[in-house]
């Protein structure tokens, strides 16, 4: 795959992320690796070293990473991917990219992954970033982009407790 991390057209390197630049939210950003890489390699997203809550696939012919950042405390972080290849011999081979350094600078950041599925309750425990005191929390589905919700309950909003948000919707009410 030449995965030379000093190699400036490594397909493991994070050129869309700009080592000045800030980030927040989620994103979804295109990957150098080349289409005709099986699906079958496995890929890992790393943060600080550490396996983050990004997701490498293949839509069509291009390969991009969806990441969460919202619950990556701000500030600067090393970002990576490692690839794991079934070599011709049995074994497999890691290739690591480049490490790309990212300024995280979330409005919100949420304490714990709120994941992609729950069953009867959701809960939100967040911490507003930024010098508000009030917050209105709006739940759609992912797949439809159908509104489900609107936090508090009742509508209107809700006043942060000391920049921190903790709310609770069960999906059977």
């Amino acid at each position: 795959m030449g995965t030379n991390p000093d190699v400036q057209d490594n397909p493991l390197a994070l050129d869309a992320f700009s080592p000045s630049g800030s980030l927040s939210g989620e994103i979804r950003s295109p990957l150098n690796i080349p289409a005709n890489v099986s699906s079958n390699v496995s890929f890992q997203f790393l943060c600080d070293g550490q396996e983050a809550n990004g997701r490498i696939a293949r839509f069509g012919a291009a390969w991009y990473l969806n990441w969460d950042k919202s619950i990556v405390p701000n500030g600067v972080h090393y970002l990576e991917i490692l690839a794991r290849v079934l070599g011709s011999d049995g074994s497999y081979i890691n290739a690591r990219g480049p490490t790309e350094p990212v300024n995280v600078n979330n409005a919100v950041t949420f304490a714990n992954e709120i994941g992609g599925w729950f069953s009867d309750a959701l809960m939100i425990n967040t911490t507003i970033q930024t010098p508000d005191d009030f917050y209105m929390l709006e739940i759609y589905d992912a797949a439809t982009q159908q509104h489900l919700k609107t936090l508090p309950e009742g509508g209107g909003v809700g006043t942060a407790n000391n920049g921190s948000i903790s709310e609770v919707w069960n999906s059977q009410n």
